[in-house]
């Protein structure tokens, strides 16, 4: 063949699930950071946003120093509190879909895609709270001490099995 063997060489090298070595799975393990603040900004924003609308500029404001917190700084308590927040905020939408059905169907309106739109927005959240979970996400966050967590520990060494056993 003129040009080769043209399988990718990670392909090659990681034969069945994927153990971190190809690109398809870094790729996936990088984004998941981004994803995951990207995901929670734009649900916390939404969400300032439809207390701005209401009129509760009190927790307009809350909502954006939680934020906010999530952005600068990089403790867990922080990301905890987010993940909170986020599944409080899916709960407060289905909340919000139930009235704003009952009220679209009271008109004598179509709700599907009013039930589609907020369908979107409360797995939205869900999946952001649960990105903020991930292995990956929770490592950029230090515990309690200020400090990432330690290592786990190495184990001992194994004797060495040609080594005569002790004489009574």
């Amino acid at each position: 063949m003129l040009l080769g063997n043209l399988t990718p060489a990670w392909r090659s090298r990681a034969p069945g699930p994927c153990r971190v070595t190809g690109p398809p799975c870094l790729l996936i393990l990088r984004l998941v950071f981004p994803l995951a603040l990207t995901l929670s900004t734009l649900s916390m924003l939404v969400l300032a946003a439809h207390f701005l609308r209401r009129g509760d500029l009190l927790t307009c404001l809350t909502t954006l120093v939680v934020l906010g917190l999530l952005l600068f700084k990089r403790r867990r308590w922080v990301l905890r509190a987010n993940q909170v927040a986020l599944v409080l905020a899916a709960v407060l939408w289905s909340f919000t879909t139930n009235g704003l059905v009952r009220q679209r169907l009271a008109e004598g309106g179509p709700a599907g895609r009013l039930v589609v739109i907020m369908g979107s927005v409360i797995v939205v959240n869900v999946v952001a709270a649960m990105l903020l979970g991930n292995r990956k996400v929770v490592e950029r966050y230090p515990g309690p001490e200020g400090r990432a967590p330690a290592p786990a520990p190495e184990p001992p060494p194994a004797e060495p099995a040609d080594s005569e056993p002790p004489a009574n």
